[in-house]
């Protein structure tokens, strides 16, 4: 198997010996894919804008790649060599109405099924469309390949909480691949992956994260005060776990927002009352003593120099709404309600079904809309979560009503004692709270009736405890 850049690099036929001005027509050459390849190749390159860099470049550099349109010098010719990039080199054969209606990714990913395939029809109307899902099938076949691998690398490698971050985002990325090549995470990953974080969390290696500036959800609010933005939007999507952003990300795609991603920890146990608390109030301490939470108040209190408003799916339909406003804050409850409401057959184990939910529901929804009127009407915007989910099958426990102060499938939260060791739970020691610990329920299971398969929360599984913190530009 070869990837798009070595088929377009041998119909350039770049001899190593001569040097080249490489007219890209096409728009392929200039993203960082191509890049990479071009530096593991050892190969000198750079990229101009003006016929005096091409000067400047040539000079010290076996490839100079550029966009059509300059006016290049005549003598250049008889100095080095000109390729014209266009349709006639491409490493496929394609009607040229169909390729100026494909993205760059569909072409780079058409580029390596048609060839690895030894497909040698014309790309054209009347088939494209087909040949396009075969394409992003390989497409995600190959890169779950490759994240397997990665997968087990990784889980044999941890050493920090960074580590785990790191995991948890390739985790992610791997579930919601295998969702679109249509197969469950393979129960030996799933084990894996779970063998080898669960009793480090237990153990207290995020505890550190809180010690960092930016590590944990209740760093959220800080983080954006840090930032002084004019005005801006933050967008929490309940229940919205790496892979779940992945579904939302692939929605968004028509919206050509650019973003800048990291992963962040739910806090311990991931329940909406803690975790999403902690998001608006910004505090990691104080959240688990709340009976209710007033995330509206907390978060005007965290920006009481700015004109706040808060507003949920379906609320915000014009620009007229958002006058006056500096800070606003969004609630989207899609993946939250969607993973509660699917109904799992009995030993299901891939959310698969949910994820076909949302997708549905997505579709049909005005969420990418609000979203573009956000951005558009010069609002910053923030997408954040609070936990993500998880397949769980029922244990049969049931923790005693006298102990539990605050309680979801996956986890309760009690005052220190001893009676806790007379259940067949994990223990979580909070951290900074001193007088409660969390009890959890063991594997991927929940406090249900015995055998009951439900999507749930409250566990530290990294499907539940990594979460994205996106930023969203135009």
């Amino acid at each position: 198997m070869s990837s798009w850049q070595t088929y377009v690099f041998e119909r350039l036929n770049i001899d190593r010996h001569g040097k080249y001005i490489v007219i890209d027509h096409i728009g392929l050459l200039g993203g960082p894919a191509f890049k990479s390849f071009l530096s593991e190749k050892q190969i000198k390159f750079s990229f101009a804008t003006e016929v005096q860099e091409i000067l400047d470049n040539i000079k010290s550099v076996q490839i100079v790649i550029v966009k059509p349109g300059l006016d290049l010098p005549a003598y250049l010719e008889h100095q080095v060599t000109i390729i014209h990039f266009d349709i006639q080199l491409l490493p496929i054969s394609i009607n040229p109405d169909v390729l100026s209606g494909l993205s760059l990714s569909e072409l780079a990913m058409l580029i390596d099924y048609i060839n690895d395939a030894g497909v040698l029809q014309l790309i054209e109307k009347t088939n494209c469309q087909e040949y396009l899902s075969e394409a992003r099938l390989y497409s995600f076949q190959n890169e779950l390949k490759e994240t397997r691998e990665e997968l087990h690398q990784k889980c044999n490698a941890i050493q920090t909480y960074s580590d785990l971050l790191e995991l948890g985002e390739l985790w992610g990325r791997y579930v919601f691949m295998c969702f679109k090549v249509g197969m469950p995470p393979e129960d030996d990953m799933v084990s894996l992956l779970d063998r080898s974080t669960e009793q480090l969390i237990l153990k207290g290696i995020v505890r550190n994260a809180f010690y960092e500036q930016f590590k944990t959800v209740d760093k959220i609010v800080s983080h954006i005060q840090r930032q002084k933005p004019e005005k801006f939007a933050l967008v929490c999507f309940d229940a919205m776990g790496i892979a779940e952003w992945h579904l939302l990300k692939e929605y968004l795609l028509g919206c050509d927002f650019q973003y800048r991603e990291v992963a962040l920890f739910a806090l311990i146990p991931t329940m909406t009352l803690i975790s999403r608390s902690a998001i608006f109030y910004g505090n990691a301490e104080s959240v688990y003593e709340l009976k209710s939470s007033n995330e509206d108040k907390a978060f005007s209190e965290n920006f009481l120099n700015y004109t706040v408003c808060s507003f949920r799916e379906g609320e915000l339909s014009d620009q007229e709404q958002l006058l006056g406003i500096d800070a606003i804050k969004i609630i989207y409850n899609v993946f939250d309600e969607l993973a509660h409401k699917t109904i799992l057959p009995p030993g299901e184990k891939s959310k698969g079904i949910y994820f076909k939910n949302v997708v549905n529901y997505l579709k049909k929804s005005r969420i990418s809309e609000e979203l573009k009127l956000l951005v558009s009407s010069g609002f910053r915007v923030w997408f954040c979560s609070d936990h993500g989910t998880v397949v769980a099958t029922g244990n049969g426990i049931k923790v005693d009503k006298y102990l539990m102060e605050t309680s979801c499938r996956r986890a309760t939260i009690i005052e220190k004692s001893d009676l806790a060791r007379f259940y067949d739970v994990n223990q979580y020691e909070i951290p900074f709270v001193k007088n409660k610990i969390a009890l959890l329920a063991k594997d991927r299971t929940s406090f249900s009736y015995k055998n009951k398969v439900e999507i749930t929360h409250g566990g530290i599984t990294l499907d539940e405890l990594v979460v994205p913190f996106v930023e969203v530009a135009p």
